[in-house]
């Protein structure tokens, strides 16, 4: 067994207007991450928050790396700007932890 970090990404799948995210942008973050740390987890799932009062819901895909690289947490963060950016996003969300993880032969 071993421990190591992880980080997740949840990317918006739609612009702010209901516009969808092309698939080419989010084949990109999985293909940066696999060249960063040799692989990615990703998941499509659907977030909802309170924003003064009026709930928002959008589907998102998390893309999650398990790793033991020092990088991690900077290169998430970096990326995250990045999307944040890219998507004219007012915030977007990274999750931080620690897993024990094995893989089996």
């Amino acid at each position: 067994m071993t421990s190591n970090k992880y980080a997740e990404l949840f990317v918006p799948c739609e612009f702010n207007d209901g516009k969808p995210v092309k698939e080419s942008y989010l084949d990109y973050l999985a293909h940066a991450f696999c060249v960063m740390f040799g692989g990615v987890t990703t998941t499509d799932a659907h977030g909802r928050w309170l924003s003064e009062g009026k709930l928002y819901a959008e589907p998102v895909r998390i893309f999650r790396v398990d790793s033991d690289s020092d990088k991690l947490r900077e290169a998430f963060t970096r990326i995250a700007n990045n999307v944040k950016a890219d998507l004219k996003q007012e915030a977007v969300y990274i999750r931080f932890g620690s897993v024990d993880t094995e893989l089996i032969k």
